[in-house]
C-alpha cells in the first residue's frame, strides 16, 4: 500500500506523519521527505511539534533507519524541530542493529541522540564519523585497526575481520577523496543466532558507510574519462580498454542500464580509479574485497546507492575473467557483455552522495561463545 502524503494538523496543533505500509525502505523514506517538505513550504518547521508515527514495521535494511536518524538529527539539530517517533520493529538478521540505535533516544533526551548520532563503541555497535579535513593515510589506519579491534571482540575469525575492516578503511578513503564530505560508518554485530532451513546457525554483520554531497559516486571517474578523451592523452592500456568498453556498452543503454550505471561498475574495476593520475592503480580492488567476505559468508545483501540509483553486489556476477575484469553478470565479461538487470536497481529515494549497505550472513563456528 503506498502512503499518502497528506500534511494535517491534529486536536494537539501537532503533524504528525503516520506509515501505512508493513515495511519501512526508500518507498517510505521519499514519502516521509515529501511530507517534511509539505510543511517546510508553509512555515519553518521548527514552528510547531512533529511527529514520526511508522507504526509496526520492518525495516527494509540497516541504510533504512540510518537515513531515518540522518533526517532525524537533520531536523533537530539543524532545523531545531520539536520531534517525537514511534516504532514497533521486526527485528530481521539485517536490521537487528536498530536495537542500538540513537533514534531510541529521541523521545527521551534529545542531547543523548545527538552524542550516539556522532560516535559510539559500545556492546556489538561501532559508529564513526570521520570529518572530511581528517582524512588520511595514518588517520585511515586508525579506523581500520579500530574495526579490526572491535570485530575480533565478537570471535569473526581474524581473516574475515581484516577483510571487513580493509573494506570499510576503502570506502571511507574514497568517500573522503571524492565527495569533499564527511563520512558516517555503522557496523552492528547481531546479539542473536538464526536458524536456516538447513539447520545452521547464523548471524548477521551489518555496515552502513554514506556521505551527503552534490558529488555522485560515478561522476568524477566519468568526468576523468571524458578530459582523457578530449584531450587524447597517452593513458595505461587498462583504460583503454574501459573506454572501448564504454562503446560497447553505449549501444546497450536504456532506461534500466545507463551511461551512469556503466561508470558505477567501471569504478569498482581493478586499477580503475576516479583520482586525477591514470597511474593510480588502486591496490586490489572493491568488488574484489567485497567478494572476499561474500565466500565466507552464507548469504548477503550488498549495494551501492548513488543518486537514485542501485548497483547491487550478487556473489556470483563478482567473479572475475583472467584479466581481472568483473562483469556484473554471468559470463564474468565487462568489456562486451552488460550486467545483469537484477544487478541494477532504480529507487524511489534519492542519495544526495553514496551511501553502502553491506550485509553478511555468517556461519556461526561450534566452538563459538556467544557474549551479550
Amino acid at each position: 500500500m503506498r502512503n499518502k502524503v497528506r500534511v494535517e494538523l491534529n486536536r494537539k496543533k501537532k503533524y504528525v506523519y503516520t506509515n501505512h505500509s508493513e515495511e519501512f525502505g526508500f518507498r517510505e523514506i521519499s514519502s516521509l521527505i515529501n511530507f517534511l517538505n509539505n510543511i517546510k513550504r508553509r512555515h519553518k518547521l521548527s514552528l510547531l511539534p512533529i511527529v514520526i508515527n511508522l507504526g509496526n514495521i520492518t525495516f527494509a535494511d540497516k541504510l533504512s533507519y540510518i537515513v531515518l536518524e540522518c533526517i532525524c538529527y537533520n531536523l533537530i539539530v539543524k532545523e531545531n524541530c520539536k520531534l517525537s517517533v514511534y516504532y514497533k520493529n521486526k527485528t530481521t538478521i539485517d536490521n537487528a542493529g536498530i536495537d542500538s540505535s540513537c533514534i531510541k533516544s529521541i523521545n527521551r533526551d534529545k542531547d543523548l541522540f545527538v552524542k550516539m548520532f556522532g560516535f559510539e563503541s559500545y556492546m556489538k555497535h561501532f559508529r564513526r564519523i570521520i570529518k572530511c579535513e581528517n582524512r588520511g593515510g595514518e588517520n585511515l589506519g586508525y579506523l581500520t585497526q579500530d574495526i579490526e579491534a572491535f570485530l575480533n571482540l565478537w570471535e569473526i575469525d581474524d581473516e574475515c575481520s581484516s577483510d571487513i575492516s580493509m573494506v570499510v578503511g576503502e570506502l571511507v578513503d574514497n568517500a573522503l577523496e571524492h565527495s569533499n564530505s564527511d563520512c558516517l560508518i555503522d557496523i552492528d554485530v547481531t546479539r542473536n543466532y538464526w536458524k536456516t532451513e538447513d539447520g545452521d546457525i547464523v548471524y548477521g554483520v551489518n555496515i552502513v558507510i554514506l556521505n551527503f554531497s552534490d558529488i555522485l559516486f560515478h561522476e568524477n571517474l566519468m568526468k576523468k574519462f571524458d578530459e582523457i578523451k578530449d584531450a587524447k592523452l597517452e593513458i595505461p592500456l587498462r583504460y583503454k580498454n574501459a573506454e572501448k568498453a564504454r562503446e560497447y556498452h553505449s549501444m546497450h543503454w536504456n532506461e534500466h542500464y545507463t551511461e551512469d550505471d556503466f561508470f558505477t561498475i567501471t569504478a569498482f574495476q581493478d586499477k580503475i580509479s576516479g583520482r586525477e593520475s591514470t597511474n593510480n592503480t588502486g591496490g586490489r580492488g572493491l568488488t574484489q574485497l567485497i567478494k572476499a567476505i561474500e565466500e565466507k559468508a552464507d548469504s548477503s545483501h550488498c549495494y551501492i546507492l548513488s543518486g537514485d540509483k542501485a548497483i547491487r553486489f550478487i556473489k556470483e556476477y563478482l567473479l572475475q575473467n583472467e584479466e581481472q575484469w568483473v562483469g556484473f553478470n554471468e559470463s564474468s565479461n565487462y568489456l562486451t557483455d552488460v550486467p545483469k538487470e537484477e544487478c541494477m536497481y532504480k529507487s524511489m529515494f534519492f542519495m544526495p552522495g553514496t551511501a553502502y549497505n553491506l550485509t553478511f550472513v555468517l556461519k556461526k563456528e561450534e566452538n563459538d561463545n556467544e557474549q551479550n
